[in-house]
This record gives structure tokens, sequence and C-alpha cells, in this order.
């Protein structure tokens, strides 16, 4: 039986097509990692030194009134300097109506908003509202976030993650 070339191409356009639809298929069940909007509320320049599972440490500064992305933030713990104390985090998700996704494929990304407030608690706030936020949200399940000031024994809550 003879085949002609355009009998092969139209094979392989569909065999092509239905590898890109088969590929699209799994995008959705990909772990995408939650990044955190992190707004400093409390007047002071600080330093947040972030540790994530299988990452190298790094320091941020964190000027009054601005924010910084921290990104895999589940993973992370936080250890924000300012004048008024040193604070420790233990991060934990937000339920899913504070996060927003965007994106596509390899530059999907959710991301959330918080702020950093002069007691040392990060609030989750509203995503479409700008920073700062008075009227804060009820909070989710594990916020506000409460620092853990040295000394106290859950500093170690998160198995592999030390700082010294």
């Amino acid at each position: 039986m003879f085949v002609s070339g355009g009998e092969r191409r139209k094979d392989s356009e569909f065999v092509i097509r239905f590898m890109i639809v088969l590929s699209l298929a799994f995008i959705p069940g990909c772990t995408i990692a939650t990044s955190c909007i992190l707004f400093n509320n409390t007047s002071y320049d600080a330093s947040v030194a972030i540790e994530s599972l299988g990452m190298e440490r790094r320091t941020i500064s964190l000027k009054a009134s601005t924010y910084i992305e921290v990104e895999n933030w589940p993973a992370s713990r936080l250890k924000v300097s300012t004048p008024l104390g040193v604070w420790t985090y233990a991060t934990v998700d937000p339920a899913e109506e504070f996060v927003r996704f965007s994106g596509f494929g390899p530059w999907a990304k959710r991301t959330f908003k918080a702020q950093l407030e002069t007691d040392g608690r990060v609030v989750v706030v509203e995503h479409d509202q700008p920073f700062p936020q008075i009227d804060l949200p009820q909070q989710p399940q594990g916020y506000p976030l409460v620092p853990k000031l040295p000394g106290d024994a859950r500093l170690s809550d998160v198995p592999g993650i030390t700082f010294g």
C-alpha cells in the first residue's frame, strides 16, 4: 500500500496535536509554590532572613512602607529584625480564598498578600486592595502568624531549618 506524503504529514500533525493536548492535561497536576507579597507596616526598616528547605539562606532589606516577595512561602522560615525586636516565624499556607493564580505553564504563580504589623504579627490582607490595609479581613486558619521569640521551644517546629 502506498502512503502519500500528504497523508504522512496529516498523521504526524495529528500525533503532535495529540501530544500537546496530553501534555496540557498534566499541567494542573503540577505543584505550584505559593509566594507571599509581604508589606512592612511597622514604620521601621527591617531585615528579613529567609530559609527554605533545600535553598540557601538569604537576607533581604525591607524598608518601612515597602514590600518584598517571599517565594515558596509554606516551606520557609523567616527571621525579621527591626528596632522593635527580632521575630521568627514558621510560615503557613493561607486559605485558597486569599491566593491568586496567574500565568500559565512554567510562568504559573500563586500569590497572596500579607502585612508585618508593629506588634510582630503577620496578617493576611485582601489581594485586590492596596497596602497598607487598616480594615483587616477575618484571618484564615493559622493566621495571624505570631512571632516566636528567642528561647521559645517552638523555634524548632520546622525540621531541617535552623537559625544560628
